[in-house]
């Protein structure tokens, strides 16, 4: 993979993969990895330096399980995560639904504070 015109570069991961390569053109690495070894996890890497990162939800039962950071820039925020699925035969149905809720809620938070710094509410 070329990564010589990449800015940004955000990935799900279960397990290391290339991303544990030296990534020495991406400076500022956020890892986010779940409290179970190789169970999932998510990663941001930039060539500029955020304003903040966070790392989760605020809700243990998704933050444990490494699934979301969200970094301020300047301009936007940027937002990596690993979505839980359903699974087979949807034994993991009601997590999945609680999901969206939460992450629609965290992002409206972040973009609420990025709209007060930028207007100067």
């Amino acid at each position: 993979m070329n990564f010589d015109n990449i800015d940004f570069c955000k990935r799900c991961f279960t397990v290391c993969s290339f991303l544990c390569q030296n990534l020495k053109d991406y400076p500022h690495q956020y890892w986010f990895a779940a409290q179970k070894e190789g169970y999932s996890g998510v990663a941001l890497l930039s060539r500029t330096e955020p304003l903040s990162v966070d790392k989760g939800l605020g809700e243990e039962e998704f933050d444990c399980e490494g699934r979301l950071i969200t970094a301020e820039f300047p301009a936007f925020y940027l937002a990596t995560s690993y979505v839980p699925n359903a699974g087979r035969k949807l034994v993991t149905l009601d997590k999945r639904m609680q999901w969206d809720p939460v992450l629609r809620k965290h992002l409206k938070v972040s973009v609420s504070e990025m709209e007060r710094g930028i207007h100067g509410h």
